[in-house]
């Protein structure tokens, strides 16, 4: 066996173990929400805050208005999120695309619109808003793995 020929052995060695390590799942669906059925709705306590999987603002900016938090339903991003979890991707797109206008430092906003971007083959508009997404809150491995998938 040549050097080359070992060399090219040891890279796909040392790829496969790297992809080895990374997470799979079945569904390509950005927006994982924790789950609410009941054995987990009991198991918390009362002042323990509920989970949502949206990702936290970072340290020292000013809390997020809360009609992007989701307390109200028919805010824009909850109802992109809606639209996005029922496979209308173009309303979801439409609603997260004015969530960002309104409020242009929204992370989970800019991960949404690129997640639908991605969901209509708009591969172009997606990367713009990923760029973006990592501007507002870095490299993240959740972005990373969505602007992979694009």
């Amino acid at each position: 066996m040549g050097a080359r020929t070992g060399r090219v052995i040891g890279i796909t060695a040392a790829s496969l173990i790297w992809l080895a390590g990374c997470e799979t799942t079945s569904s390509l669906n950005p927006f994982k929400f924790a789950s609410t059925d009941a054995t987990n709705s009991q198991a918390k306590s009362e002042t323990e805050p509920e989970t949502t999987g949206t990702v936290p603002p970072p340290v020292g900016d000013p809390p997020a208005r809360p009609e992007l938090l989701g307390a109200d339903p028919n805010d824009d991003v909850s109802l992109a999120k809606s639209y996005f979890r029922q496979g209308s991707y173009g309303l979801a797109e439409r609603h997260f695309r004015k969530a960002v206008e309104l409020h242009p430092k929204q992370l989970e906003a800019w991960v949404g619109l690129a997640a639908s971007y991605d969901r209509l083959r708009r591969f172009d508009l997606a990367d713009r808003a990923y760029t973006q997404a990592i501007r507002l809150g870095g490299a993240t491995p959740e972005i990373l793995n969505n602007q992979g998938f694009s």
